[in-house]
């Protein structure tokens, strides 16, 4: 029916986990992870970008889920925003090449050849500069200097009841490390 936007089925699975005394899963937000970069794309990229911003405010509001004890968590959230990385990378590269064009003496707009961004078809038509920037300079970035280097991350790493969130709006085919 229109009336409710929750279908049966997630009417069905709520009934059970409630008949069945579930308890939530608990998720530690791994600190200093989320930045001014996060906080200036959230009001830049509109809705459709947000998962990243969604999921992070939702997490942090949630008093059922948060715990403020690593060694209690279920999850460890791994708070980004490589997708406002991700799209200012392509804005920044696709207004270089405008410039590049301009210098040229060219006018992409007369059909005048010029540099073609390479695309990667298999992840969904998205240039590759942009995809491997985000990959590179952003999320491996974070990996290697910040999370594994906190005491909660290596924590988590060791403990088989925990496992690792992280929030991903085009899913881990793009970012491939």
């Amino acid at each position: 029916s229109l009336k409710t936007p929750a279908s049966e089925h997630f009417k069905r699975q709520a009934t059970d986990w409630v008949q069945s005394a579930s308890t939530s899963p608990r998720v530690y937000m791994l600190p200093g992870s989320w930045d001014r970069s996060c906080d200036y794309s959230s009001e830049q990229l509109g809705y459709r970008y947000s998962l990243e911003h969604w999921m992070h405010q939702n997490i942090l509001a949630n008093e059922v889920l948060l715990v403020s004890d690593p060694q209690a968590a279920d999850f460890v959230y791994l708070p980004h925003c490589a997708t406002g990385i991700f799209m200012h990378l392509v804005a920044k590269f696709e207004l270089q090449h405008l410039a590049n064009e301009k210098r040229r003496g060219k006018n992409s707009s007369h059909g005048a050849p010029g540099l073609k961004e390479e695309i990667l078809r298999y992840e969904g038509n998205l240039p590759v500069r942009a995809v491997r920037g985000t990959d590179h300079a952003y999320l491996m970035h974070k990996v290697q200097t910040l999370w594994t280097k906190q005491w909660e991350f290596q924590h988590c790493l060791r403990r088989r009841s925990c496992q690792f969130l992280i929030v991903s709006i085009y899913g881990r085919h793009v970012w491939r490390k």
